[in-house]
């Protein structure tokens, strides 16, 4: 291992030093910034480097944390060119884009019970558990102890179907408009929707076109497993919002077609605009879970605060940053954000029933 301070090269990218040194001075690879004295490794300076990793954050992250109630001021700095300043947009959309999702599948915890009377599963092996208890008293001797046999069933088997009698469609507290009723029809068993593939389900029941699969298929995948609903509709949402930021970007260059802003300058405000309001979102997420409890102790109903004042926060931060970055008057400026909202939710309602269309037609 080389650990000679004096080295006339970079050990970490191996490219000479531009300048010759003395003996211990500290200069900075060209290349890639190391320093010189990192060739000399000891005890010590290993735990100083961990321990400074750690603990320092780097100044971009910062900046752009401390401004970021600001996008229009982020935008100006980065379109001027000061690049190593803020975060890079795009990377600074996309971690707040992940942060959020993350967040709000972990505190939404959805589970099966919240669906149906029971998880699909579970409900499908109590049928042929019952079916089997059946089966079984059938080859025993119980004469003069029907009473007691019938009475042990009520108690094992309460509120449970025989197999053929528990078809999905008839039980779930989650019907998905008339899609419940049209399923029941076919007779698919719960036990089958849980251990039969989708092509086995459509020939044994006589599934026949195109949508009617659909339709089964979804259904289907919804009852047997409704933990997955929310990280189905939250993936979708993220595309949706992709697509609709790219779309929203070319809208506010048609906007302003005779103003000298390039297409860019649209993405990264709008970059820098959802970014905020990830965490915007991410904070609410977090007040609504961990203060509602608190506040809800007192009585009352504190949701009108949990919520509308983020909302409202998020509203001033968002008429601020058209203002300045597009130099309107106040009046102006709730105009353009009015239109802008408009335009906005129908893109998005848009993009939303595509990637859930792609999404159903391709699962």
């Amino acid at each position: 291992m080389n650990t000679n301070p004096n080295n006339n090269y970079c050990l970490n990218c191996e490219t000479p030093f531009s300048v010759s040194r003395s003996d211990n001075e500290e200069i900075y690879c060209f290349a890639c910034g190391q320093s010189s004295k990192d060739s000399k490794l000891s005890f010590w300076k290993l735990i100083k480097d961990g321990v400074s990793n750690i603990f320092n954050l780097d100044s971009r992250i910062v900046h752009t944390i401390k401004d970021i109630i600001f996008p229009s001021k982020l935008t100006k700095t980065y379109i001027s060119g000061k690049r190593k300043y803020y975060v890079n947009p795009v990377r600074l959309f996309i971690f707040t884009l992940l942060a959020i999702v993350t967040s709000v599948l972990w505190f939404a915890n959805l589970d099966e019970v919240k669906f149906g009377n029971k998880g699909m599963s579970i409900r499908a092996e109590d049928s042929r558990m019952l079916d089997r208890y059946d089966a079984l008293v059938d080859t025993l001797d119980i004469v003069n102890q029907e009473a007691v046999i019938d009475t042990i069933r009520k108690k094992l088997f309460a509120g449970v179907k025989k197999t053929e009698l528990d078809s999905i469609g008839s039980s779930e507290n989650l019907q998905l408009w008339d899609m419940g009723d049209k399923v029941r029809a076919y007779g698919i068993t719960a036990y089958d929707a849980v251990h039969l593939s989708r092509s086995e389900i459509y020939n044994k029941y006589g599934v026949k076109g195109f949508f009617n699969k659909i339709m089964v298929s979804q259904y289907i995948r919804v009852t047997t497993n409704p933990s997955g609903i929310l990280d189905f509709v939250v993936k979708n949402l993220t595309w949706a919002v992709m697509i609709t930021l790219i779309l929203v970007s070319f809208f506010l260059k048609l906007l302003y077609i005779r103003r000298a802003y390039y297409l860019v300058e649209h993405s990264v405000l709008l970059l820098n605009l959802h970014s905020f309001f990830f965490l915007l979102l991410g904070f609410t997420v977090l007040l609504n879970t961990s203060v509602y409890s608190i506040f809800s102790s007192y009585g009352g109903d504190y949701d009108i605060y949990l919520i509308g004042i983020p909302v409202l926060f998020g509203f001033i931060v968002h008429l601020r940053a058209i203002k300045n970055y597009y130099g309107h008057n106040l009046f102006v400026a709730m105009i353009v954000q009015f239109i802008y909202n408009t335009a906005y939710v129908i893109i998005f309602f848009f993009s939303s029933l595509l990637v859930g269309l792609i999404s159903v037609f391709l699962y």
